[in-house]
């Protein structure tokens, strides 16, 4: 009984031991990790004053009430910045150096728009297929209609490429995953499949020399 005791007390003992190793060792890493911490805020700041970095404060410009907003695209050409509202079906124009602001209905929902370079027109990627729409929306003309979009699907995001096709993605409203494409279409207004087993398409750019696309399936 004494020994078994005996054994109980030492494993006490050995376990305290560990017990207070750990606690230094935890507050050495803790103490290591405030320094380093330090340090990075103390380089950041002397950097931004060498730099003379400058700061900026945001502010709201425009109060869009958007249900889903998305696509953003500013049209260098115009000056003005494009965007849709998915779930309202609403396309938006803002003018950020007067700050005048409009938006049209499209009677459905809307997963991206371009702005033409050559006219004053807007294709639009609708839940069903693709459009054309005059800048104030009053006239709104249906160029594609895309086969393998089912009925539980919509368009999401697109842009045009360089030689002036539209590549637009789609996603499965019911949150199927791989259950959509990527389809670009062409001037003619064919369209064709290029990636099958997508998600939720998003993201589409090129880079500068026009080799190379990059694409996002969220």
């Amino acid at each position: 009984m004494q020994t078994t005791i005996r054994i109980m007390e030492k494993s006490i003992t050995i376990c305290n031991s560990i017990y207070s190793l750990t606690i230094f060792s935890n507050w050495k890493k803790n103490l290591l990790k405030i320094s380093y911490l330090g340090f990075i805020l103390l380089s950041t700041k002397v950097l931004a004053q060498n730099l003379k970095i400058k700061t900026f404060t945001s502010s709201i410009i425009l109060e869009s009430n958007c249900q889903l907003g998305e696509g953003a695209f500013w049209d260098s050409k115009r000056k003005k910045l494009w965007f849709v509202d998915i779930e309202k079906g609403l396309v938006h124009q803002f003018d950020p150096k007067s700050r005048e602001h409009f938006s049209f209905p499209t009677g459905q929902r809307i997963g991206t728009l371009v702005p033409s370079k050559l006219e004053e027109k807007l294709i639009l990627g609708l839940q069903d297929g693709i459009y054309s729409s005059s800048f104030s929306g009053k006239t709104i003309t249906k160029l594609a209609t895309i086969k393998e979009l089912g009925s539980n699907q919509r368009l999401n995001d697109g842009k045009c490429d360089p030689m002036g096709r539209l590549w637009v993605g789609g996603l499965n409203m019911d949150k199927v995953i791989k259950a959509s494409h990527l389809f670009m279409i062409e001037k003619s207004g064919i369209s064709k499949v290029k990636m099958d087993s997508i998600s939720i398409s998003n993201g589409i750019v090129w880079s500068r020399n026009s080799k190379k696309m990059f694409y996002i399936d969220t």
